[in-house]
């Protein structure tokens, strides 16, 4: 999961004239009725987003960072549009955001749609289910201040969602703050894992795959890193390759890159890593250059 920051993405002056109609009509209509109306290709206008909200993402699902392809990929509702499966059964729904493009998410069928996992026998994925923490305020109305709600599943139009995940060796998504440093951050990390099914066997046989590329590089770049410093002017090349396609793997284009990124912060001993996370190497002042530094700010 990579930040999306919504501001940046382009919505059409004709969507929102259309859309302000369309809720008004909707504002008239009883919770039944409105249910029926999102089979209406008429209010139905999600679909058009797809392609401008999957371009904003270099075609990438929100949630897992997968590549989507062809008409495999959906707008998922982040507030669910009818009725709440499980948390709030007598929820009818946030209607008034189903034609918001700020409600909207470009997600893979893995992350949005249920289903049954073949291993486990679990029912998976988000669907309708949109969970708050315990006993935290709901929007039940259009004039309700929905935005106020603690939501449990992480979202990535959230700065600082994203970073609550994180990813093992094996590129297995797990929550980075512990449960007794951060309970919530922790519960919130666990339920999305959970529920977007980061972790399904397809997605994670891929981020494994990226991962030990990774790995393999990194082992290769210390080893020829070891030969520069020795003077070997052969090993120059070899080390530029190895940081190229490394730092390749981290871009915002790339497939699973949260989990690329992860995996490199393991190798931040090697100055080559560390140029490529933060542009440059973390060198540390000696004790005598810091004492230096001390004395001018003195002065």
């Amino acid at each position: 999961m990579r930040f999306i920051n919504l501001q940046k993405i382009y919505v059409p002056s004709e969507w929102k004239d259309e859309v302000k109609l369309l809720r008004n009509e909707l504002r008239t209509m009883s919770a039944s009725d409105r249910t029926a109306a999102w089979a209406d290709d008429k209010y139905k206008l999600w679909p058009l987003m797809k392609k401008l909200l999957g371009g904003f993402s270099f075609n990438k699902c929100w949630y897992s960072e997968e590549f989507i392809t062809g008409a495999i990929g959906e707008v998922d509702h982040f507030r669910p549009k009818g009725t709440l499966l499980a948390v709030a059964p007598t929820h009818g729904g946030y209607w008034w955001a189903a034609l918001d493009c700020s409600n909207f998410r470009f997600s893979c069928q893995i992350c949005n749609r249920l289903y049954t996992d073949e291993l486990t026998g679990e029912v998976m994925g988000k669907g309708s289910y949109f969970p708050l923490s315990l006993n935290g305020f709901r929007a039940r109305q259009e004039t309700d201040a929905f935005k106020k709600e603690k939501n449990l599943l992480l979202d990535p139009t959230c700065k600082g969602d994203s970073n609550l995940l994180w990813f093992d060796e094996s590129g297995e998504a797990v929550p980075r703050k512990s449960e007794n440093k951060d309970k919530f951050a922790y519960q919130r990390a666990k339920e999305s894992i959970v529920r977007y099914h980061l972790n399904d066997k397809h997605l994670l046989t891929r981020r494994g795959e990226i991962c030990d590329q990774i790995k393999r590089d990194c082992e290769k770049l210390k080893k020829y890193e070891i030969k520069l410093a020795s003077g070997d002017a052969d090993a120059r090349r070899t080390v530029l390759e190895l940081k190229i396609q490394l730092a390749e793997k981290i871009q915002p284009y790339a497939p699973f890159s949260a989990a690329a990124i992860a995996m490199l912060k393991g190798y931040q001993s090697s100055q080559a890593v560390q140029e490529i996370l933060f542009g440059k190497s973390k060198k540390k002042h000696s004790k005598s250059t810091r004492k230096t530094v001390i004395k001018k700010k003195k002065k």
